[in-house]
C-alpha cells in the first residue's frame, strides 16, 4: 500500500514546481527571477522529502511504500498539470460562464501573468476606497 502522505506531498510539490517554472513571473531582473524560482522549488522538494522521510522514520511505512507513493504523486501531479494547462485552459472562459461556476465564484485568471501581484493590487485599491468612504 503506497504512502498517502508521500503521494499527496509529491503531487503537490510536482504541481507547484511546474506552476513556478512555467507560470510564475516576477517583473524584476532575470537573476532575481531565477533565484526566487529556485528557492521555491527547493522548499517544495524539501517539504515533500521531509514528509516521506517521516513516514519511514516513524515506522508507519516501509521504504518501498514511500517510494511507490512518491512516484505515484509525481506522475499524478505531472499529468494533472499537463491536463490543466494544455487541455482545460483552452476552455476556462467557457467553464466560468456555467451557473455552478458563477455560484462558486470561479474566475479565469490564466491571462494574468502574475496573479499574486494582481490580487494584491486589487485588494489594496479596494481597501483604500473603503477607507476613503468611511472617512467621508
Amino acid at each position: 500500500m503506497p504512502s498517502d502522505h508521500s503521494q499527496v506531498m509529491f503531487y503537490f510539490s510536482t504541481f507547484f514546481i511546474l506552476i513556478v517554472l512555467f507560470r510564475y513571473y516576477i517583473s524584476q531582473s532575470k537573476l532575481i527571477q531565477i533565484l526566487m524560482k529556485s528557492f521555491l522549488c527547493v522548499i517544495a522538494i524539501i517539504a515533500a522529502v521531509l514528509v516521506a522521510f517521516s513516514r519511514v522514520y516513524l515506522k508507519y511505512h516501509t521504504n518501498e511504500q514511500v517510494i511507490a507513493g512518491s512516484l505515484l504523486g509525481i506522475i499524478c501531479g505531472s499529468l494533472w498539470f499537463f491536463i490543466v494547462h494544455t487541455i482545460l485552459s483552452k476552455h476556462f472562459h467557457y467553464i466560468t460562464t456555467w451557473k455552478i461556476s458563477e455560484f462558486l465564484m470561479i474566475r479565469d485568471y490564466t491571462h494574468i501573468p502574475n496573479i499574486l501581484l494582481f490580487q494584491y493590487t486589487a485588494e489594496r485599491n479596494e481597501a483604500s476606497i473603503r477607507r476613503k468612504n468611511k472617512n467621508n
